[in-house]
């Protein structure tokens, strides 16, 4: 009984640090999409779409571990998925906020 107890937590620890990978490769790409989009003077009404597609691979990759973290950890699909691209959404207005208000 402790044996699997003990498993479970181990493989709870190793998604956590999955998903923190990803979380971290994602957010220095928004950071770099910042930065390019502040010397471009990119309007931030555009900056969504220019960060979607500059970060596209490291989107997928958090949403697929943040999805996968919550199905295993016992909750719907569908669910993990909707707050997956609701959290994905708050990182993207969040680095919109950081644009230099004078673009």
């Amino acid at each position: 009984m402790i044996t699997i107890v003990a498993s479970m937590a181990l493989s709870a620890a190793v998604q956590a640090s999955a998903a923190s990978t990803q979380r971290q490769q994602f957010t220095t790409c928004l950071r770099q999409a910042v930065d390019k989009a502040n010397a471009d003077k990119l309007k931030p009404d555009g900056f969504e779409a220019f960060a979607r597609q500059s970060c596209a691979g490291q989107i997928t990759s958090f949403r697929q571990g943040l999805v996968n973290f919550d199905v295993k950890a016992g909750g719907p699909r569908k669910r993990a998925e909707s707050d997956a691209d609701l959290q994905i959404e708050d990182y993207l207005v969040g680095a919109s906020e950081k644009l230099n208000p004078g673009t």
